[in-house]
């Protein structure tokens, strides 16, 4: 969604930039050249860009490009003179140019090699409906008004709004997957909200995460709303090596290891102060099945309790289950 507004924001003021500085009273052989003089800006603006993103992060520049590019929009609305235009479509060219290509990378970051084909492909068309949207906008508004002056006010807006999506890392949802808009909902990897387990912001790229959260929208749109509260589990194979994770352990202070790390097979329960955050394992499934039913039920056993290995944690979890109902009635 960044990319299509982003594609949208600029693609009106682009194609429209000729005539509109030809209303502004500049002459059209000069007003021509405000255009090649943002294609020439662009292509320095590739290198620039590339290098800040390099040295400081692809997202953070990206985002930092997206609001300038909404700033120089929304300034062409007080300029006249072609000097003026010239300023503007150093920065304005630069600036679109220079975070074209970082979208590439951060499909990349996110996404490998696997199926950057396909998920690039799949952007790379939002785009370009961005792209073919804001000119025809842009046309449409100059007919009704007679005037650019709601084109370069919306396309600053939809330019914030890119960067307000890039800032805010997908789309906000609540405990039932329903963003702002509640007809509107989200899962997967584009969902952002705020995750039972942790009390904190989260997106989970997995494929059991945006399975659940499909369910509960499902079960959402049918009208049997209920809060999201499945426990985060995540899982890969790397050779000879099976990798499990269950639980967010972001702010763990402190940490248990079972089994035997030289072997690969081994188990490192995540604290923070006596609550178990989280459990990653190597090669021991059962680890990470107990693991599942612990956190699941609530269950946060001591860190001793851990270090004594898993007879004592089932013995533990079925002593917590058995209270179960004590703990409901009071």
């Amino acid at each position: 969604m960044t990319f299509f507004a982003c594609c949208a924001a600029h693609s009106g003021p682009i194609f429209h930039m000729v005539s509109y500085a030809m209303a502004c009273g500049v002459a059209p052989m000069a007003a021509v050249s405000i255009y090649s003089v943002e294609g020439l800006a662009g292509l320095g603006g590739r290198l620039l860009y590339g290098v800040l993103g390099d040295r400081l992060g692809v997202k953070p520049v990206l985002i930092t490009g997206l609001a300038i590019q909404a700033a120089v929009i929304a300034a062409y609305l007080a300029v006249g003179r072609l000097e003026q235009f010239y300023v503007l479509a150093v920065i304005f060219g630069a600036t679109y140019g220079g975070v074209m290509p970082l979208y590439a990378v951060l499909a990349r970051e996110y996404f490998g090699p696997r199926i950057i084909g396909t998920v690039f492909g799949a952007a790379t068309m939002l785009s370009s409906l961005g792209m073919s949207f804001g000119p025809l906008a842009g046309g449409m508004i100059y007919d009704a008004y007679a005037s650019y002056s709601w084109l370069f006010i919306g396309s600053a807006l939809v330019g914030l709004g890119a960067a307000g999506i890039a800032i805010a890392n997908g789309i906000r949802v609540d405990q039932h997957m329903q963003s702002s808009i509640p007809e509107i909902l989200a899962v997967g990897d584009a969902a952002s909200y705020r995750h039972w387990f942790t009390g904190g912001d989260v997106r989970l790229e997995s494929v059991q995460n945006a399975t659940d959260q499909a369910r509960l929208a499902a079960r959402t749109i049918v009208g049997h709303a209920e809060p999201f509260a499945a426990v985060p589990w995540f899982w890969s194979d790397i050779g000879d090596m099976k990798l499990q994770m269950v639980g967010l352990t972001q702010g763990g202070d402190s940490h248990v290891v079972l089994g035997e790390p030289a072997e690969n097979r081994f188990s490192i329960y995540h604290y923070a102060g006596n609550r178990l955050l989280g459990i990653e394992s190597v090669n021991r499934p059962a680890d990470h099945m107990l693991g599942r039913k612990m956190l699941g039920a609530g269950f946060s056993p001591a860190p001793h309790t851990v270090a004594a290995g898993p007879d004592a944690l089932k013995a533990a979890l079925a002593a917590f289950s058995q209270d179960e109902p004590a703990r409901a009635s009071a």
